[in-house]
C-alpha cells in the first residue's frame, strides 16, 4: 500500500437472509461507479462484470455480511456470481439439524467448501493471500468477525492478511464462514486452530453485528504493520446495513413471522423471556453503533462516513426468511429505497466519493491488497 493513499473502507452488517439487500445495494453502487468512471463503456455493463472489491481496500463483515465480504474480497467474485452463490444458501436453511439447533452446520460447511473450491481450485484454501496466488487484482484485505466461546466480550477477527498483534490462526476460508455464521440459536459452534490448541468460536452478533468500529481499527493495525507512521487518513467509510428492523419494545403489537414466531408466543406467557428477547435484540442492534460512529465523524470538514441501509419494509423480513419469495420482497424494498429522494442521494454521495478516490494504481507490495486490477469488459445481460 502507498502511504499517500486514502484507504476506502467497507463495513457489512450481519442480518441473515436480509443480507440480500446488501448485495443489491453493492451492485447499484458498483454499477454507478463504473458508469461515472467509464462513461460510454457502461453500455457493456452487467452484474456479471461488476467487481466491488476493485473499489475498496479493506472490508470487514459479520455473519452473512462476512460471507459477502469473503465472496467479493477474498474470492474475487462478481455481483452476479454472488447472487447465484447466495441463492444456494436456501438449501442450507431448508431443514433443521438433529442436534437441537435450527439448521445443519454440515450443510453450511459443504456449501462453503464447494464455493471456495469453485473460485480457488481447493475447498480447503487458507484465508491468507500469498505471493503465489494470482487473483487478477480482484481481491482486497478482508476480515470477518467471530467470538471465542470462552470470551464473548471481545470479537475475534479472521483475516486474509497478517497483523502484528491479536492475530487469529490462518484458518481455511470455509472455517471462517462457519465461525462468523455460528449463531448459538442457528448453528453449533466450530473449533479452529492446530490440533494441540483448538479454540471454540461462535459468531459475533452480540456486540459486533455492525463491525464498523473494528473496521476502523483494522485500518490502523494494517498500515502500522506495513511501517506507515502515522497511518494515512481514511478516504471513505461505507457501512451497509441489512435494513432497519422493528422498534425494540417490551410491548408487542403483533406476532412475528417465520421461524421466529415461536419466540413471540413464549414471550407473551413468560415476562422473563420477553425481557431476554428484548435484550438480545438490543445487543444485535446495528443502528446504535451507526449513530455512535456518525457522531464521531460529524465534525469533520469533509464527509467520509456513509451509512446505506434500506429504511422501510425490511422490518417485516425475518433473518431466517430464506427463499425466492423473501428475496423478491427485499428487492422491492431496496428499489423503493433507491427511488426515495433523500435515500437515493446517499447512494449518489457514496458513488461520488468513491469515484474521487478511484481508480487507483494496482499496488505491487502485497497480493490482495486492494488492487484495481484489469477491467472486465464483457457483454452480458443488462444490469437491473
Amino acid at each position: 500500500m502507498s502511504n499517500r493513499r486514502e484507504p476506502r473502507l467497507l463495513s457489512l452488517d450481519g442480518g441473515g437472509a436480509r443480507g440480500w439487500s446488501q448485495l443489491l445495494l453493492l451492485g447499484h453502487i458498483t454499477y454507478g461507479l463504473e458508469q461515472r468512471l467509464n462513461g460510454n463503456e457502461s453500455e457493456t455493463l452487467s452484474a456479471a462484470n461488476l467487481y466491488p472489491c476493485q473499489y475498496f481496500d479493506i472490508i470487514v463483515g459479520s455473519g452473512t455480511g462476512g460471507i459477502t465480504a469473503l465472496m467479493i474480497g477474498r474470492l474475487g467474485m462478481s455481483i452476479e456470481q454472488c447472487y447465484n452463490a447466495w441463492k444456494g444458501l436456501d438449501e442450507v436453511f431448508d431443514s433443521p439439524d438433529t442436534e437441537g439447533k435450527l439448521f445443519d452446520a454440515q450443510k453450511l460447511e459443504q456449501w462453503a467448501q464447494d464455493l471456495v473450491e469453485e473460485y480457488t481450485g481447493d475447498g480447503n484454501s487458507l484465508m491468507y493471500v500469498n505471493g503465489e496466488q494470482n487473483l487478477n487484482g480482484k481481491s482486497c484485505h478482508v476480515a470477518v468477525t467471530s467470538m471465542r466461546a470462552q470470551n464473548i466480550g471481545h470479537p475475534a477477527l479472521f483475516r486474509t492478511y497478517r497483523v502484528r498483534a491479536n492475530a487469529e490462526a490462518n484458518c481455511m476460508i470455509w472455517e471462517a464462514i462457519r465461525a462468523t455464521m455460528a449463531s448459538p440459536s442457528l448453528f453449533k459452534s466450530i473449533y479452529i486452530g492446530p490440533s494441540w490448541s483448538k479454540q471454540e468460536f461462535i459468531n459475533a452478533e452480540l456486540g459486533a453485528n455492525n463491525p464498523v468500529s473494528y473496521l476502523i481499527r483494522e485500518k490502523e493495525a494494517l498500515y502500522r504493520r506495513e511501517g506507515h507512521y502515522p497511518p494515512p487518513d481514511i478516504g471513505c467509510i461505507v457501512s451497509i446495513g441489512c435494513g432497519k428492523g422493528e422498534v425494540i419494545s417490551l410491548i408487542e403489537e403483533k406476532q412475528s413471522k417465520g421461524v421466529w414466531s415461536w419466540i413471540s408466543g413464549r414471550a407473551q406467557s413468560d415476562p422473563e423471556q420477553k425481557v431476554h428477547d428484548v435484550m438480545l435484540r438490543l445487543a444485535k442492534d446495528c443502528e446504535r453503533k451507526h449513530q455512535e460512529i456518525q457522531s464521531s465523524f460529524s465534525r469533520d470538514d469533509r464527509r467520509i462516513y456513509f451509512r446505506v441501509n434500506t429504511q422501510h419494509g425490511m422490518q417485516y423480513i425475518q433473518e431466517s426468511d430464506w427463499g425466492e419469495n423473501a428475496r423478491t420482497a427485499i428487492s422491492a424494498h431496496v428499489q423503493s429505497f433507491r427511488q426515495h429522494a433523500e435515500d437515493g442521494e446517499v447512494i449518489d454521495d457514496v458513488i461520488t466519493e468513491l469515484a474521487r478516490l478511484s481508480p487507483l494504481p494496482k499496488p505491487t507490495d502485497q497480493p490482495g491488497s486492494g488492487g484495481y486490477g484489469e477491467k472486465a469488459r464483457y457483454v452480458g445481460s443488462s444490469y437491473t
